[in-house]
């Protein structure tokens, strides 16, 4: 191991050597150390982000399911015009309700 350790001084020492001979900017890109800053964030991070995540996708799922319970109005388009506008669920209802009589009536005629 202490070869190792004293064959890289060594070349150390001559990329210093050949960079300070040649007058040339020689920059090499260093490993971040294990325990930096960045990589502590990191760390914290994505550990955080399983709980948070979970409880997120946790809230959203129940906005999703108790909304369209206590909306009281719902947006139509009027395919005629292209119109849009909004209208209470039971007018809504009431409308689909004669849509599917008049179909049925169409129906018994043929």
């Amino acid at each position: 191991m202490g070869d190792l350790l004293d064959y890289l001084q060594r070349e150390r020492l001559l990329q210093q050597a050949e960079a300070s001979a040649s007058g040339k900017l020689i920059l090499k890109k260093l490993r971040p150390s294990l325990f930096s800053l960045d990589t502590v964030l990191c760390i914290t991070g994505i550990s955080l982000s399983v709980p948070t995540d979970y409880l997120s996708t946790v809230l959203v799922i129940i906005y999703v399911i108790i909304k369209p319970l206590l909306t009281k109005t719902v947006r139509v388009k009027n395919i005629a015009n292209g119109e849009i506008f909004k209208v209470t669920k039971q007018e809504f209802k009431a409308y689909k309700k004669q849509q599917r009589r008049d179909r049925n009536k169409v129906r018994k005629i043929m």
